[in-house]
């Protein structure tokens, strides 16, 4: 069971998602327990923000299914074409990206028989989530850089430096200045196209064990006990780390750009990001994969692969994507709202 949000931007309701679940976790046995909200078992959960009032959002449920998926995806591209041609001034933003946020693949995901299919499907899915949390990045780092501009700080301002150190794991003591300098070089944003690349290699197209039973999309290992995690079954006798597990889908990317962003293996990308950051430069795939010298065992030959997957499946051109800012359907979700039983397999005749 899967969950489905469109709204008009990166900050989704809890209670929009239904992120009530507790995922998987360890029991005393050592086995892992599976445990999910009881309203994730309804369906698809969608959420439609039709307006600029963040409070304005029309919740409905679809099947939990490849192809009831695809023929949502396929009205909404059409409505997205229909608007197109009856606007004449409309200029085409090809890469503009729908904020359709989805908590998880749907059961079926595997079953899909067209690899090609399978990865379009998985694109399509995690890349509102990573333009999404980029976009929380970018928005923290211009308050920040307003921070930075005030000649003098205020109350709140040093509050929320302070969370912030915290966070990132930066000295509290360290001097303001300095302070908002190391922040703005780890609160950063992480290309699409690299987020892209290593989710696949990590969760091997959203078909592994981890990512089917934990949303767990970039393999990050925990030994915290009060965390969910699944196990490995190949994991030694003597480990005792779990692979970390989400709720959401977007929970995993959350929590891999924030490992990115902060821990101490991978100064090598920020150093890269923040030289790019001077020059003026767009922050590529590409350049940003060769400071993952530390993300495997592997080493220099993780980053080979890593820009491997970035070619063959030209996922770079992603980088230049960005998220739309709503969608505009109110009718649909107040028709499919009232009979929803006999509707929710026919989006044709919405007009």
């Amino acid at each position: 069971v899967f969950v489905l949000a469109l709204i008009a931007g990166p900050n989704v309701p809890h209670h929009a998602l239904g992120s009530t679940g507790t995922g998987t976790e360890d029991t005393s046995d050592g086995k892992e327990n599976v445990r999910l909200a009881p309203s994730l078992f309804s369906g698809i959960k969608v959420a439609l923000k039709t307006g600029e009032d963040p409070s304005n959002i029309k919740i409905i449920q679809l099947p939990d299914t490849y192809e009831h998926l695809t023929e949502f995806f396929d009205w909404l591209d059409q409505k997205k074409a229909d608007k197109s041609r009856k606007n004449t001034h409309h200029q085409t933003q090809k890469f503009m990206v729908a904020p359709v946020f989805i908590s998880r693949f749907p059961s079926d995901y595997s079953d899909i028989s067209s690899i090609q299919e399978r990865k379009a499907m998985f694109v399509r899915i995690l890349m509102p989530l990573i333009l999404a949390e980029n976009k929380k990045i970018e928005g923290l780092r211009t308050q920040i850089q307003n921070i930075q501009a005030r000649k003098t700080l205020r109350p709140e301002d040093h509050k929320i430096l302070a969370d912030l150190y915290a966070q990132y794991r930066i000295s509290p003591n360290i001097k303001t200045e300095s302070g908002i300098s190391a922040l703005l070089q780890k609160i950063d944003i992480i290309p699409p196209g690299l987020a892209l690349a290593q989710a696949a290699h990590e969760s091997g197209w959203a078909m592994s064990r981890f990512a089917r039973l934990g949303n767990a999309l970039y393999g990050q290992w925990t030994w915290d006990k009060t965390a969910s995690g699944v196990i490995p079954l190949d994991r030694d006798q003597n480990r005792t780390h779990r692979i970390k597990a989400f709720e959401t889908l977007s929970g995993s990317v959350r929590s891999y750009m924030l490992n990115l962003n902060r821990h101490p293996s991978y100064k090598a990308l920020r150093d890269i990001r923040a030289q790019i950051r001077a020059q003026g430069a767009p922050i590529t795939s590409h350049q940003l994969a060769d400071g993952l010298i530390n993300y495997s065992e592997k080493k220099e030959a993780y980053i080979d692969l890593i820009q491997a997957l970035l070619t063959q499946n030209k996922f770079a051109k992603y980088d230049q994507y960005a998220l739309s800012a709503h969608i505009g359907a109110p009718q649909y979700i107040e028709r499919l709202s009232q009979n929803q039983q006999n509707r929710r397999n026919d989006y044709s005749h919405l007009n």
